[in-house]
């Protein structure tokens, strides 16, 4: 049994709708198209044909472990086609999803809030790979996105802005 309902907070600057699902034993059935495996081996997430995100917790030991589903994410109109970590860091749990429309989120594994969202670059984004740099001795980690287009476009992991094309 799937359960939609939203929770509305009102805010003084007005309000925020929260989408909430909750499921039974099971949930819900997506057709998976890509999978990611997050930097501390704790999460497992997954993108479907429907734009959806899941976030499966891996529970037990290492020579028993289960997947229990842990959160559905929204945010995508159309098949999620390429995930990845926003660094290579294990305290870090912040991940990247792009769509076949073009739209690119970041994500916090823990809890599922969508920290950006960018449909600026147009066209299926294949390939998402994420390295550090390092300016005036800050590191900075960046995105290498390609797909279906002539370009390659290095994005900010964090904001997701186009840093080069």
């Amino acid at each position: 049994t799937i359960v939609f309902w939203s929770l509305r907070r009102v805010m003084s600057s007005g309000s925020m709708v929260v989408p909430v699902v909750l499921w039974g034993k099971r949930a819900p059935t997506h057709s998976i198209t890509c999978v990611l495996l997050t930097n501390d081996q704790n999460t497992i997430v997954t993108g479907s044909s429907d734009g959806q995100l899941c976030l499966w917790k891996l529970l037990g030991s290492t020579d028993r472990k289960r997947i229990v589903p842990k959160s559905l994410l929204f945010g995508h109109n159309s098949a999620v086609s390429v995930l990845t970590n926003a660094t290579d860091s294990v305290e870090t749990h912040v991940i990247v999803s792009a769509s076949t429309s073009g739209q690119i989120c970041s994500w916090s594994a823990d809890d599922g809030a969508c920290h950006s969202s960018t449909s600026s670059l147009r066209g299926c984004h294949t390939i998402l790979e994420v390295f550090c740099s390092s300016r005036f001795g800050r590191r900075e980690w960046k995105l290498i996105c390609a797909g279906e287009y002539p370009e390659i476009y290095i994005l900010d992991s964090e904001t997701l802005e186009v840093q080069f094309l």
